[in-house]
């Protein structure tokens, strides 16, 4: 078993947890064990072939770990967690500055966290129960029947058998919910706390909008002319679909471009190995992940990345030359390449997942709330942290309205 304070992050094997219910243990597998039980799911974020590409990113400081929960006897859901080994001090910081309100407050969490996090002088143990790379509910995979109180106690009894198999962490994270769900709603029956996050961004594509032209007839005339201006701004840039062939000989240049996104971000929780995105090209020859190359000339300037998948187009990592994001707009035509893209595909709603909210809301995209939960290890710190949630807020922004109709009342 692995403590909150150890110096590494154990190999995952097979165990049981028995819960509450006698019918009911919780196993941790390896995904050649969840082949072998023969599991499927309509989300991509659940397939076999997903989750070995997100394992490539494993290290002695980052673990994938999979419960599968066995009711009587039968298999009623999967999940995909992860352990994390961090730096006390870097944690500390990066909650103390997420949102915090107030110079004091900030200053005492400051103060109080590396003492609620545990007695280990220098790293702490994570599990995040979700998935750290893309927003939503992917967590857990259930193959039964649409039944609140029984996955609430599927929910517990794999975060006890993640407990009891690796060592209680310092830190657990639950997410992400959508708050209509029952699933999570008991969740602090047993010390978790909901904690203000970020909003993810999505877009509906209205069945009228057959495509691109029919999206900017839509808008505004201020906003359309914006468009029209940044997608000119671009005219000299081309872009290509890339193979994974293709993706594998630039992988290098490819991962530079990722990483100089990646050290911008406000909230970095954990880097993709420069063998993730070639991998995830290789495992979805199928057309379900899609690679677009942005190219000046022949050089590389940028890429987008994304997921399609149960009648929706997901956003996933980009990466860019930031030069060009000031001199051709990149960012908002990469965007913008977005919408086209699922308008010629038919899908139903774009996920743009949860950072830069208000540049993605004057293309059309607006907030959906995802709730998260977290627990710490200490008593202590989670009667310190009911206090101090309240004190915690998403970044502020400012919803746009670039469509007709909406847009005489809001700007």
């Amino acid at each position: 078993m692995t403590s909150a304070c150890s110096p590494t992050i154990s190999l995952i094997s097979k165990s049981k947890h028995e819960s509450g219910n006698s019918g009911m243990d919780v196993q941790f597998v390896t995904l050649d064990e969840l082949v072998n039980l023969q599991v499927s799911a309509s989300s991509v974020y659940f397939d076999i072939a997903y989750l070995r590409s997100v394992s490539v990113n494993d290290s002695e400081d980052l673990r994938h770990i999979f419960p599968c929960v066995f009711l009587k006897g039968e298999l009623v859901a999967f999940g995909a967690f992860c352990l994390l080994r961090r730096d006390k001090t870097q944690v500390v910081k990066a909650i103390a500055d997420q949102g915090t309100s107030g110079r004091i407050w900030k200053q005492a969490l400051k103060s109080l966290l590396p003492l609620v996090l545990g007695s280990c002088d220098t790293h702490v143990q994570i599990l995040i129960a979700g998935n750290m790379l893309v927003s939503g509910p992917y967590g857990m995979h259930f193959l039964i029947n649409d039944d609140a109180k029984l996955q609430q106690e599927i929910w517990h009894s794999a975060l006890k058998a993640a407990d009891e198999q690796f060592g209680t962490s310092a830190l657990t994270v639950v997410k992400d919910f959508l708050p209509i769900e029952g699933s999570q709603a008991n969740l602090s029956l047993e010390g978790f706390l909901k904690v203000n996050t970020l909003p993810l961004m999505v877009m509906p594509l209205p069945a009228n909008w057959t495509g691109f032209s029919d999206y900017l007839e839509a808008m505004s005339t201020k906003y359309r002319t914006r468009a029209r201006a940044a997608l000119q701004k671009a005219g000299s840039l081309t872009t290509e679909y890339w193979d994974s062939a293709q993706i594998r000989a630039n992988s290098k240049q490819i991962h530079l471009l990722y990483t100089e996104v990646y050290k911008r971000a406000k909230f970095r929780i954990q880097p993709v190995n420069e063998a993730y995105i070639p991998t995830l090209a290789e495992a979805f020859p199928d057309g379900r992940f899609r690679f677009t190359a942005w190219k000046d000339g022949d050089k590389l300037i940028g890429f987008s990345t994304a997921f399609i998948h149960q009648n929706q187009f997901d956003a996933h990592l980009i990466g860019m030359d930031y030069t060009y994001n000031r001199s051709h707009s990149l960012y908002l035509n990469m965007i913008y390449r977005y919408i086209q893209d699922a308008l010629e595909l038919r899908v139903n709603r774009i996920d743009f997942g949860r950072t830069a909210m208000e540049i993605k809301s004057t293309a059309g995209a607006i907030p959906q709330e995802l709730d998260v939960m977290v627990r710490l290890k200490s008593g202590m710190g989670n009667k310190l942290a009911k206090r101090f949630t309240s004190k915690i807020k998403s970044e502020d922004w400012i919803q746009r309205h670039p469509f007709k109709l909406v847009n005489e009342t809001a700007g």
